[in-house]
């Protein structure tokens, strides 16, 4: 993907003695990745491998997992390639963009890097960027097959990933049924969506979510209807249940709103996750098309019959429910930045703006004694940093899209605007940088400062424990039958909260006869991730992305659990779990990315051992909600 006469930047993929090397070239500089060989398999085979490229700026990685299609996956170590360099933007002609898959047409010479025979096999494009692609939707193809059976590629969960731009329309199969109920659930971190829209040519309602708040929409005999959720409600992992018969009722976790419906209403079909622009005009809707996912759709507990289908691709990537963009209008604090006082300080990130002042991106860690500061001064970008200072050779206040790429060391301040370097600075000196810039209003993306942390692996045996403080999830790779993965012990009436395995099937417990289990089992030497999540009066447990049955609470005893400070990731030094018909020992396996309410831990103090201790800290669990101030993992 390059202009069309190989000038300039581009991104592009090859083998080389076969093996995958991925290549990218930003500012004049050429970058490599070289990662490892593609499986070979006969043309009728229908295993396929999965190459995911992500590049930040400068930064790139590539994520392999061999036999991606078959019942076991295996997912290599990713490869990485972090350049001491400052060019970061893709500079790209949109006059000149071509993206050949496969080859190339014979008036076209690769760049010598790229320069290799044309691709032979299957291939298959899932997304560049957030966008759904089909190698189908092409301009122009030669010599490309089309006759095979497409081979289906594996869903981590039965959902489809809506793009922001579209809409899926649903039939509904008996129309003069008087009671109906649709169920769907969503993963989203959108706070303005269209999600669910009914209707005739009488009337309508539609769900929607406005600022975070739920809000049912609609028109009936002539009356103008509004009801509203009392609080913010999040689209992430959230179940809807739309029930219709005399009250039009959305049920989302343990609270509901409703509005009045005449029972005897005839719908033909039904929209998910948006509307086609007249019935937005006829009803004056105006929110935003659903970006996210939206799964397991049934309309009264039957499969559902989609019509017309704009903006939607099966599978739920989870890279793509991220949020790369925001506007502002107060800078954005970054004094987690300058904490562990790492050399040198680097940050990118794109802005545009159409005011003259405001201060984008401030930092004052009296932790460190660093400072740092990007702001707009009579249109030209200033970045300060201790004490020294550098601004832009041009204005950036023109309203379009500027990248900004800074590096601090020991030997000074380096600053890059779109690739060109800024030349003028001034020597280091004992000037104070100015906390009064004023509020930068504009839009900020891809914040980037390349400060991920290597993956860690940590092998546990039936004699060892890790000591934690906490911050994210967990992915394992067991090779026991039968052990203890997590555990917390309780005061209240949810006496203990285990996840184990028994059978080589992954479970999790909330006490006696409170048990659910995933139906298939784990101890297959694969990494497998483990999610799990109490809520009021309800307990959930996915793996794989495959969402098990919840188990239920009496009385919300979810909304009060009273568990133990210290948590244990393996085996039961206390023996909490006796009675409780749980393991008390660990599993035998790897356990890696261990997660609560989305915070990581990682960084470690010497080699994982006996009462090894990770410095690390981080935000409370949402399921851990009292008390909790570190984490323990594994036996004695």
């Amino acid at each position: 993907m390059g202009n069309r006469n190989t000038s300039g930047d581009y991104i592009g993929m090859a083998f080389r003695h076969k093996v995958l090397i991925c290549v990218y070239k930003l500012g004049g500089l050429v970058h490599e990745v070289e990662t490892s060989q593609i499986t070979e398999a006969s043309a009728n085979s229908s295993n396929m491998d999965r190459v995911v490229f992500h590049r930040v700026y400068q930064d790139a990685e590539v994520h392999i997992t061999k036999n991606f299609t078959s019942q076991q996956p295996v997912q290599l170590s990713p490869k990485r390639n972090l350049p001491n360099t400052t060019s970061g933007v893709l500079g790209l002609d949109p006059h000149s963009l071509v993206l050949y898959v496969g080859g190339y047409p014979e008036d076209f010479k690769p760049p010598a890097e790229l320069d290799y025979p044309k691709f032979r096999g299957a291939m298959k494009v899932s997304y560049i960027n957030d966008n759904p692609v089909s190698l189908f939707n092409y301009r122009r193809a030669v010599n490309m097959e089309t006759t095979h059976l497409a081979v289906r590629m594996p869903r981590s969960e039965e959902s489809d990933y809506y793009d922001g731009t579209g809409y899926r329309v649903a039939f509904i199969k008996d129309p003069e049924r008087n009671r109906r109920i649709f169920k769907f659930r969503t993963k989203s971190r959108e706070t303005n969506a269209l999600l669910f829209y009914i209707g005739n040519k009488e009337m309508f309602f539609c769900l929607i979510l406005e600022g975070g708040l739920l809000v049912l929409r609609g028109r009936e005999a002539g009356k103008e209807l509004r009801v509203q959720s009392a609080g913010k409600v999040s689209l992430f992992d959230q179940k809807f249940t739309v029930v219709v018969d005399d009250a039009f009722t959305v049920h989302y976790g343990p609270d509901q709103i409703s509005a009045e419906h005449n029972q005897g209403t005839s719908y033909v079909r039904y929209y998910i996750g948006g509307l086609p622009a007249s019935l937005r005009h006829r009803h004056n809707i105006t929110s935003p098309p659903l970006r996210g996912c939206v799964g397991h759709v049934t309309a009264n507990a039957e499969s559902v019959e989609y019509g017309e289908t704009l903006g939607v691709a099966a599978g739920c990537p989870v890279s793509l429910l991220g949020v790369r963009s925001a506007t502002v209008r107060a800078p954005l604090s970054v004094d987690h930045l300058f904490l562990q006082d790492h050399q040198p300080l680097r940050v990118s990130v794109g802005f545009r703006s159409t005011h003259g002042y405001g201060t984008l991106i401030r930092s004052g860690s009296q932790a460190s004694g660093h400072h740092f500061q990007l702001s707009l001064a009579d249109g030209y970008a200033v970045v300060t940093s201790d004490n020294y200072t550098l601004r832009s050779d041009r204005r950036c206040n023109d309203g379009g899209w500027h990248y900004l790429f800074t590096s601090r060391s020991s030997t000074g301040l380096e600053l890059r605007i779109d690739n060109i370097k800024v030349t003028q600075n001034q020597s280091p000196g004992n000037r104070r940088m100015r906390q009064n810039g004023g509020k930068f209003s504009g839009c900020i993306s891809n914040l980037y400062t390349g400060r991920c942390k290597p993956q860690r692996e940590y092998q546990l045996s039936e004699d060892s424990w890790l000591h934690y403080i906490p911050e994210e999830n967990l992915n394992h790779r067991p090779q026991s039958t039968k052990g203890l993965i997590l555990h917390v012990a309780g005061a209240g009436a949810v006496p203990l909260l285990a996840l184990y395995i028994a059978n080589g099937k992954i479970r999790m417990s909330l006490g006696q006869n409170r048990v659910i289990y995933h139906k298939q089992r784990s101890n297959d030497g694969n990494w497998h991730r483990v999610q799990f999540s109490v809520e009021k009066s309800t307990f959930h447990l996915l793996v794989d992305g495959v969402r098990v049955t919840d188990g239920h609470l009496a009385n919300d005893e979810g909304s009060s659990l009273d568990l133990h400070d210290l948590v244990y990731l393996g085996g039961d030094p206390a023996r909490n779990t006796k009675g409780h018909n749980v393991p008390t020992n660990s599993i035998i396996g790897c356990i890696r990315n261990v997660e609560i309410n989305e915070g990581s831990f990682a960084g470690t103090r010497g080699e994982p051992q006996n009462s090894t201790l990770l410095q690390h800290t981080g935000r409370d669990g949402h399921i851990l909600r009292r008390g909790l101030r570190h984490l323990r993992f594994g036996n004695t």
